[in-house]
């Protein structure tokens, strides 16, 4: 599959779909590469396969291991968790 080629080489991956099944195979992520899941939030949707699932850690300081992020699907949260943090600073 084409999609899995490129998926193999990106340091970051963005799912923002309203996929009900997996868009990629999880076994093409890269050690160390990071996928942020931001589209599907129904319980019977999943964008993302259980292989990269759990393979994954939402711990980003932890290297070696592909990082996940699964938002709740509404944006405008994510956006407000986002601002937040820009404003703290590091």
């Amino acid at each position: 599959m084409k999609i899995n080629r490129k998926v193999a080489k990106a340091d970051i991956i963005v799912c923002a779909t309203t996929s009900s099944t997996p868009i990629f195979n999880g076994r093409y992520v890269s050690e160390g590469a990071h996928v942020s899941a931001i589209g599907s939030h129904e319980s019977s949707s999943r964008e993302i396969d259980g292989f990269l699932v759990g393979r994954s850690t939402v711990v980003v300081e932890d290297q070696g291991r592909p990082s996940l992020f699964k938002s709740s699907g509404m944006a405008w949260e994510d956006l407000a968790v986002a601002e937040r943090a820009f404003r703290q600073g590091p």
